[in-house]
């Protein structure tokens, strides 16, 4: 028995949501801010208030708006489920969809049922549910609706019409899954300490969890055990937790008895070292503590499944305990969960059963059903180029750059124009793989249809704008031949490689000081012009790098291995002292030059924008 299906309408940002399905196990809620993520998770828990929907859109359907919300919720039974349950009336067969009552009982029993209830009003509770019944059998809907059909009862003899409702189903697992659902939002409960008592369930707002935690403790230790070890796991500095006795005397002479309590204490260090002055209460404690501690109990000692909501377990827990979280969920998939998260994290760990996404446009929410099976293969992909699950997650338009340097420069460079660009700049990790050499020729077609798939049929992956990559030592006639087998998304940057328009002696000088400790040794911008002179007159003589006899200096600061000509110079001026990072260095030279001579970028700025406003 678990909650199959959702349809939200007329409830905050969701007009009209059309099923939604989930599964057993654990079903993911992705969505950016606003996107509606909170109030599906409050119609899941059967918590809401009269909240109608406010069209922004003219042209949208207001007919039913201004009314009632109108939730409707399907629980499906296995087939063993239901023989355990009891249904005295079974649906008599409708407009021939089903010959006789025979044949609808058995394919009850063969393929189990969606047992459907809806509500509407401010408020929803187990004792005011209305409801309605479907079995869907090849395309078509078999729809008993409360107070309009009868029902066959095969116990007796003939076509038997009950128009009662009185014993349409048996509610006690319906009211199980309402009244036993546990939502946990992203706030701090005040759960330290609560009246005494004899239960061992938690309350859905928690609010008896020092209770529960001393009940647990003496009548199933070992049960309590496990659940404390869990507790470690996800948050290692907690060492043990307890329920201690609090009385408090009456403090008013209209009070005459003392009342007695239970509050939570948190053990820092091992219990067995009897040290209580290393214990906190629980209402002293972090956001987190009070979250976990009542999630892991309703997980770890709920004899029948639950059903566990929690909102963006993210905005509570670090995202290494999100994770531990994640992975202990997965151990107990015989509870259905509902998780909402921006978390790459979250959703490249769990397991998910179902993932739906939201997004909100026009003012409306629209539901998009993900197959989870896509995040393999994304996970799979990312892993073939080296990118990290979280690096795409959620980015608008990806841009693919030569490395880690242009990782981070390139950001700053179009910062500095001025212009808000939705694209997450991501590093190549095998750049040979796009470049035709003998080695490499053969990866780039390969390399393409990696980097392709990511932009293709992926509701999780953004579009890839281009790939921008170095020209290096590549001919004209071999630029030509990438740009066409990157079918408009292989680009090369003006110059030779993105060093070369680092190349400005000041900033050069100013860079390479800060790295120098002796103030005797640190060089000026003079003897940085005559050092790339130098350089320069020496590349010609050799002809190694052009095999031209004169290059006028404009023309060569494009053309030679700058990153190369760095390198050497941060070494020979310092006199080996400082080693040329381009990481680091090449960053803080596009920061100087940002700053003091932003039109020697101007060229590389203008070619950024171009591409991404195009792409």
């Amino acid at each position: 028995m678990y909650l199959s299906k959702i349809r939200v309408r007329n409830y905050k940002s969701f007009r009209d949501s059309g099923d939604i399905e989930f599964k057993p196990g654990i079903n993911i809620v992705v969505g950016q801010n606003n996107s509606g993520k909170t109030s599906l998770l409050e119609a899941l828990g059967f918590k809401f208030e009269y909240n109608p929907h406010k069209s922004i859109n003219l042209s949208s359907n207001n007919s039913f708006f201004n009314q009632s919300n109108l939730i409707e919720y399907a629980v499906f039974f296995s087939p063993v489920e239901l023989s355990k349950s009891h249904i005295p009336y079974l649906p008599y067969p409708i407009n021939g969809v089903l010959n006789t009552a025979t044949e609808a009982f058995n394919l009850i029993l063969e393929k189990g049922l969606n047992v459907y209830f809806s509500t509407d009003g401010k408020e929803v509770s187990s004792k005011s549910l209305s409801y309605k019944l479907y079995e869907e059998q090849v395309g078509k809907v078999l729809r008993i609706t409360k107070n309009t059909l009868g029902y066959y009862s095969p116990d007796s003899s003939g076509s038997h019409l009950n128009n009662g409702t009185d014993h349409l189903f048996n509610w006690r697992e319906i009211k199980e899954i309402v009244e036993g659902t546990y939502r946990f939002n992203a706030e701090r409960l005040n759960l330290g300490k609560c009246l005494h008592g004899k239960h061992r369930i938690l309350n859905t707002n928690a609010s008896n969890l020092a209770e529960v935690l001393q009940n647990t403790y003496l009548e199933n230790f070992d049960l309590y055990e496990e659940f404390i070890n869990y507790v470690r796991l996800v948050i290692p500095s907690i060492k043990w937790v307890d329920s201690i006795n609090v009385e408090e005397k009456p403090n008013n002479i209209l009070q005459t008895t003392i009342s007695k309590f239970q509050e939570i204490r948190i053990w820092r260090v091992e219990k067995s070292s009897r040290n209580e002055d290393s214990t906190v209460l629980l209402s002293e404690s972090g956001t987190g503590i009070s979250q976990i501690l009542a999630i892991l109990y309703v997980v770890v000692t709920s004899e029948k499944p639950r059903t566990i909501i929690i909102d963006e377990p993210n905005s509570f827990l670090h995202p290494s305990a999100s994770k531990k979280l994640i992975q202990i969920l997965n151990k107990f998939p015989q509870h259905q969960y509902f998780i909402s998260t921006h978390s790459p994290e979250i959703l490249s760990t769990a397991k998910a059963s179902t993932i739906t996404m939201l997004k909100c446009e026009d003012g409306e929410t629209k539901v998009e059903s993900i197959n989870p099976t896509q995040t393999n293969d994304l996970r799979k992909t990312l892993d073939e180029i080296g990118v990290r699950f979280s690096d795409v997650f959620f980015a608008e338009n990806i841009l693919w750059v030569e490395g880690p340097t242009e990782e981070k420069a390139f950001p700053l460079i179009l910062e500095k124009a001025g212009k808000i660009l939705d694209v997450t700049i991501l590093p190549l990790v095998h750049t040979d793989d796009f470049r035709e050499k003998k080695k490499a020729g053969k990866h780039a077609k390969l390399a393409f249809e990696i980097y392709k798939r990511l932009s293709e049929g992926n509701a999780l992956t953004p579009p890839f704008v281009a790939v921008i990559l170095d020209k290096e030592d590549a001919g004209e006639q071999e630029l030509k031949e990438l740009e066409k087998l990157g079918e408009g998304k292989l680009k090369f940057i003006p110059q030779r490689m993105y060093e070369n328009y680092l190349i400005d002696f000041p900033a050069i000088t100013e860079v390479l000081n800060e790295e120098i400790l002796e103030e005797s040794e640190k060089v000026s911008v003079k003897q940085v012009e005559e050092w790339v002179e130098e350089k320069r007159q020496a590349m010609f003589l050799s002809k190694k790098d052009t095999g031209k006899e004169v290059l006028d200096f404009t023309d060569w600061l494009k053309q030679f291995h700058a990153a190369e000509l760095l390198e050497s110079l941060f070494s020979e001026l310092s006199n080996k002292t400082v080693e040329y990072r381009k990481t680091t260095h090449s960053v803080e030279l596009t920061k100087w030059l940002l700053e003091n001579k932003p039109e020697q970028l101007k060229e590389l700025q203008d070619f950024l924008v171009s591409i991404i406003e195009v792409g």
